[in-house]
């Protein structure tokens, strides 16, 4: 199971990556400004998941 959400997990990251990406470049999509924007709050939001999840699975020391 943790092996198909790290697929989904870097299945999501490559779309808010390619979405950033166009936002600034345009490779041909044709998303605008806002879609930029979106990625990047994507990313932030896959970034907090992750460390969430990496602080609810903690050993606890002791």
């Amino acid at each position: 199971m943790l092996l198909v959400l790290v697929g989904m997990l870097l299945a999501a990251g490559a779309g808010a990556g390619i979405m950033i990406l166009d936002g600034f470049v345009g490779i041909g999509v044709g998303w605008r400004w806002y879609h930029r924007v979106l990625g990047i709050i994507l990313i932030g939001l896959i970034l907090a998941m992750v460390r969430s999840y990496a602080v609810a699975t903690r050993r606890v020391a002791g």
